[in-house]
C-alpha cells in the first residue's frame, strides 16, 4: 500500500471549512438560549434514557448517540442541517469528555 498526501485545500475550501464551524458554532448558542445550556438539556435526556434503557447514561453519551443519529440521517443523502448537526454534538462531546464511560483512553 502506498501513501499519498492528501493536496493542500485551496484558499477557498479553508474558508468553506471555517464557515461550516461558525455555523455549528452558532447552532449550539442558539439552541442554548432557545432551550437551556448543552450540558443541562443533555443530563435531562440522559435521565429519561436511563430510566427507560436501566443503563447508566451520561451526557456525553447522549451528546454522541445524537451524533450518531444525525450521521445515519446522511445514509439516505447530503443534508446540511444533519451536518452541522452531527459536529455541534461532537463539540459538546468533547466539552463532556470527562463524564465519559471510556474517559481513561485517549
Amino acid at each position: 500500500m502506498t501513501y499519498e498526501p492528501i493536496p493542500h485545500l485551496p484558499p477557498d475550501e479553508h474558508e468553506n471549512i471555517s464557515a461550516f464551524f461558525e455555523r455549528c458554532y452558532d447552532l449550539i448558542r442558539e439552541r442554548a438560549s432557545e432551550y437551556e445550556p448543552p450540558a443541562i438539556s443533555l443530563a435531562k435526556i440522559a435521565l429519561h434514557w436511563q430510566t427507560y434503557t436501566d443503563c447508566k447514561t451520561t451526557p456525553y453519551d447522549v451528546a454522541i448517540m445524537m451524533a450518531l443519529l444525525k450521521i445515519a440521517r446522511l445514509s439516505k443523502g447530503h443534508h446540511q442541517d444533519s451536518l452541522e448537526d452531527a459536529a455541534a454534538y461532537l463539540a459538546i462531546a468533547n466539552s463532556l469528555k470527562e463524564q465519559s464511560h471510556c474517559n481513561d483512553a485517549s
